[in-house]
């Protein structure tokens, strides 16, 4: 039975809110539709069909419970196949599609797992045909960035607001901020996003740094 790949198994719940980063960016643009405004219709043309991309960003995420904000920075890049990389300040992630790496910067150890034990359906390649759609509306705008909101009451599920803010005239995607249902609010700032042949891919591949504790599971 093959295993469900989620960040969170690994001890990170960073790494898992770049996961969310990819959802939410994925699954909310979906096919045009007659009755939504121009703008997120223009939106969904620009973004609905990518099969990679790549970005820099911030994240900070508003813990509710604790009244702390825990910030941080990183990059992230996928491409079909179940190829991807995520580079946080603690660890990185890689995929070829065949081999998945998982390096700890601290501890200088990388875990090496067969791409096939894991769940596809959990990969950022995979997420795009398989998540659902909301519907968005056009709430407000200010200095040039539009605000769209998510239609919540559509589907049963475990965020209770999600907003992606846009550029009025181009559509380019500029922030997401989302929140659970526990009040942890966690917000996304794009330093840069392309999609499609503008990408900028990485190498899927891991090239293991000397001195590190291998754990091939491959073998």
């Amino acid at each position: 039975m093959k295993r469900k790949f989620c960040l969170m198994t690994y001890g990170s719940l960073r790494s898992a809110g770049i996961f969310l980063f990819v959802l939410m960016t994925l699954s909310a643009f979906a096919s045009v539709n007659a009755q939504a405004s121009p703008l997120v219709n223009m939106v969904k043309q620009k973004y609905g069909n990518m099969t990679a991309a790549s970005a820099k960003f911030s994240l900070d995420i508003f813990w509710s419970v604790r009244e702390k904000t825990e910030s941080m920075k990183g990059t992230i890049a996928f491409a079909p196949d179940g190829k991807f990389r995520i580079e946080l300040p603690s660890a990185i992630y890689v995929s070829d599609g065949k081999k998945l790496w998982q390096y700890n910067r601290s501890a200088k150890q990388v875990i090496i797992e067969r791409a096939d034990a894991i769940d596809r359906n959990s990969f950022p390649s995979a997420i795009i045909a398989g998540c659902f759609a909301y519907s968005f509306s056009e709430k407000a705008q200010s200095d040039g960035i539009s605000e769209l909101v998510a239609d919540m009451t559509e589907k049963n599920s475990t965020y209770s607001g999600i907003s992606i803010f846009v550029d009025s005239k181009t559509a380019t995607l500029k922030k997401i901020v989302t929140t659970d249902r526990s009040g942890n609010t966690s917000t996304y700032l794009l330093k840069s996003f392309a999609v499609g042949s503008k990408a900028k891919l990485p190498s899927f591949t891991f090239e293991i740094p000397k001195g590190t504790d291998v754990i091939d599971k491959t073998e």
